[in-house]
């Protein structure tokens, strides 16, 4: 049970939004009037809608977005046929229907997620290759809308559409496609030869942007305005179609938050191995990559599931922040590649589209990597009260996920970051009082130093890059919080001694349909986010216009300047964004 719970503490980042209706809403007029909106008022119609594309007609329904405006919804349309029996482990296949004249598909509730182990909080079937649409249009006839192509976040392991509806970024005329993609080793499994196809999960994200180049038009959407954007792993995921030759030509904007490719917890660098661990925890006989495939070819998926995250759970008691067997692999230059080679290189002097990127992290990225480390390592070995641990072994510990492997008594490069990251004079043998310097490190070393790498070497390469730093606070709003206040009780003890900041995945909050803002400061900047947002999808700025719901101009990013925008209630253009890396005590 306790590892169980341990893969929620470690993933809540990328998986709390199903615990976001748990805290109660204030009453005040303007915050009923936004729920009114978010939800729709009772009084008005909810009517059934209709789009004919080639495989078939689509039964969708109505709903309203903030500003009650009518939005058409069609939820649960598969884009690839389902990989199943013999289409296991190989490469998405294009869907040949649902029927001849006559069969109407019902895509008005939300489908079932892809294999994933939190099975009690979804219904999951490995018939998932869904993609589900919210426009504004019905149709074509008054004109075409960008189109947001949304990837979801959560570890590569996790997740689902239902979490990502579009009734906040709806509030501006744009269509939002969410789409579903194979999780864990079902999507991951790597051999490192020819044995089966690899990156089956990138690839159904391919496929889904081949199946919006085909038919967003029926849906008033137009398939030369569409941006990949991703939260987490969707992030970096949104970047790796940036770089990967199959995606070329299916988008012209990418949003990028929280994640890229050269994050180490993003790809796998040894992916046989990984692949023999997971089939030997379930007694497969792992001598060649054909009896590993053999074996888990026809196997039931919850096992594999079950495998893939005892894998994972091994690194994470080690200190290691990586995904082994659950994320992207080295292909190799061979027919049909999604990355033929290193991530870096190919950002660095690959063939890269002309197309714009907004990119950025939140605030307190390091709380994630540290309330993992606290539960899963520190509270229960005991450590946070080993003096010498924490002062000369703990930060070369973190370093090991990064491949620095220092000397036990060595240490140069964990003396060196603590100068950085400590104030002068610091015994770093407190964990309370260490707290906050560790997790500014560990948002730097998780997230942020990649996250600037990346904006540095694409504003070099691209025509506009948009960098930011999301630092828009509320204790209350805080997954971290929310996740513990039903994780706790389950487990009996306590949650990490850390204070909530505004950590990974809080902006989601500000962004979809996640019931509930509030106070009149968060309705506020979700409009304002909102807004920046579909201006970059629509005029490939954030910000063409300053208004009263957007009032500073974001300039562009690049390394002589190296201006980004703070998002916060009062946003402000700043530099150097390794000035934010050291926030220090968090809020009160």
């Amino acid at each position: 049970m306790k590892v169980q719970l341990c893969f929620c503490v470690v993933l809540l980042g990328f998986v709390s939004p199903f615990v976001l209706a748990t805290i109660p809403l204030s009453e005040t007029p303007l915050i009923k009037q936004w729920l009114t909106e978010m939800h729709g008022d009772p009084a008005q119609p909810k009517l059934d809608t209709f789009v004919t594309i080639k495989n078939g007609t689509i039964k969708g329904k109505t709903a309203y977005s903030i500003g009650n405006h009518v939005i058409y919804e069609y939820l649960g349309i598969p884009y690839a046929r389902p990989p199943l029996k013999e289409l296991r482990f190989l490469a998405p296949q294009p869907h040949e229907g649902w029927g001849g004249a006559g069969v109407t598909l019902d895509a008005t509730t939300q489908p079932h997620s892809c294999p994933q182990y939190l099975t009690n909080l979804t219904m999951a079937d490995e018939d998932c290759l869904f993609l589900s649409i919210y426009s504004r249009r019905y149709d074509n006839s008054t004109g075409l809308l960008p189109v947001i192509y949304f990837i979801h976040g959560g570890g590569y392991a996790l997740g689902q559409n239902s979490y990502y509806g579009g009734r906040k970024l709806l509030s501006d005329e744009v269509v939002l496609v969410t789409v579903q993609y194979r999780l864990g080793p079902l999507g991951f499994l790597c051999t490192g030869d020819d044995t089966i196809s690899a990156n089956n999960a990138m690839k159904d994200m391919v496929q889904g942007l081949r199946w919006v180049q085909e038919n967003i038009g029926a849906f008033g959407g137009d398939p030369n305005q569409v941006t990949v954007m991703g939260e987490s792993a969707g992030s970096a995921s949104a970047l790796y179609m940036l770089i990967s030759p199959l995606a070329q030509g299916l988008f012209n904007r990418v949003i990028a938050m929280s994640g890229t490719p050269l994050q180490e917890w993003a790809i796998d660098r040894n992916p046989l191995e990984s692949a023999k661990r997971i089939a030997s925890l379930l007694n497969c006989t792992t001598d060649t990559s054909q009896e590993i495939v053999a074996c888990l070819k026809d196997m039931d998926w919850m096992p594999m599931v079950q495998a893939s995250l005892g894998v994972i759970m091994e690194d994470f008691m080690d200190f290691k922040m990586i995904l082994s067997g659950t994320t992207p692999c080295i292909e190799g230059d061979v027919p049909g590649a999604f990355l033929p080679d290193d991530p870096l290189k190919l950002m660095q002097e690959g063939p890269l589209p002309n197309v714009s990127v907004l990119l950025g992290a939140v605030q307190h990225e390091g709380m994630l990597p540290l309330a993992a480390a606290y539960y899963l390592k520190l509270g229960p070995d005991g450590l946070v009260n080993d003096t010498k641990y924490l002062r000369d072994y703990m930060l070369g510990d973190i370093l090991i996920t990064y491949g620095v492997n220092e000397r036990r008594d060595g240490g140069s490069v964990s003396q060196a970051l603590a100068a950085g990251y400590f104030p002068p004079g610091s015994s770093r043998q407190n964990f309370t009082e260490m707290q906050y310097n560790l997790m500014d490190l560990l948002s730097a070393v998780f997230m942020k130093a990649p996250v600037l790498r990346t904006a540095d070497i694409l504003s070099r390469r691209l025509p506009a890059v948009y960098l930011y730093s999301f630092e828009h606070y509320n204790r209350l709003n805080s997954l971290y919080h929310l996740a513990f206040a039903i994780i706790e009780p389950i487990l009996g003890g306590e949650k990490p001694p850390i204070r909530p900041g505004t950590m990974h995945a809080d902006d989601l909050i500000y962004m979809f349909d996640f019931p509930f803002i509030l106070n009149v400061n968060d309705i506020a900047f979700s409009r304002m986010y909102c807004k920046m947002w579909t201006n970059f999808v629509i005029h490939g700025t954030p910000t063409p216009e300053l208004s009263e719901t957007v009032p500073v101009d974001w300039p562009k990013y690049n390394i002589d300047t190296q201006q980004y925008m703070k998002l916060a209630l009062h946003p402000e253009v700043k530099t150097d964004y390794i000035d934010s890396w050291r926030q220090g005590m968090l809020p009160e």
